[in-house]
């Protein structure tokens, strides 16, 4: 007997992607040694997903019995059938006449086969599904996808600048561009 055990894992796989409508050019004033770290900011939001649903189905199926009709046909064989004769033979296996030797000769049977063709009667028989006229009911499981809302949680980063005093560094204006990045579900891709 074999067992088969399905396990649920919980690893989720996302993914970071560029939100490019979001995305602007800043200038400011960066001091020390600095680097840009993206904040998180996560809502629940409602989703609509498509999930499997099994779902019972019935339909009136038409019911089928079998008819079969025997007819005979008239069919032209080959048939092989012994010809047999009696002869009159000796003990040497010589034709012989009775008159001539009445203790030696004796009555012998000799056969052989011949084909004739002969026409014999052969049932014939044809069977086919001939559909009836109530119906009956058949029903069976099946999925369909349905549509469904669910809560998810949805996260944007958001840049930060963030800077470090740094001995002999001095603050400099710099200018670029920041965006925003979407979490994404992989695992429905």
């Amino acid at each position: 007997m074999i067992c088969l055990v399905l396990v649920k894992s919980n690893f989720v796989r996302t993914k970071m992607i560029m939100d490019q409508t979001s995305c602007q050019e800043v200038e400011g004033e960066e001091c020390g040694v600095c680097h840009t770290v993206y904040m998180p900011e996560c809502e629940m939001k409602m989703v609509e997903e498509m999930m499997p649903r099994i779902v019972n189905m019935c339909k009136n199926m038409t019911k089928y019995e079998e008819s079969c009709n025997t007819t005979m046909e008239t069919k032209e064989v080959e048939e092989r059938t012994p010809e047999c004769k009696l002869e009159l033979m000796d003990q040497h296996h010589k034709i012989c006449s009775y008159e001539s030797d009445q203790v030696g000769c004796k009555k012998v049977m000799r056969c052989h086969l011949t084909t004739q063709m002969k026409k014999k009667q052969i049932a014939n028989t044809i069977c086919e599904n001939v559909a009836m006229e109530d119906k009956e009911e058949r029903c069976f499981d099946m999925i369909q996808l349905k549509k469904e809302m669910h809560e998810k949680k949805s996260c944007t980063f958001h840049p930060k600048t963030i800077c470090h005093d740094s001995d002999g560094r001095e603050c400099k204006k710099v200018r670029k561009i920041m965006c925003n990045y979407i979490e994404i579900d992989t695992n429905h891709l």
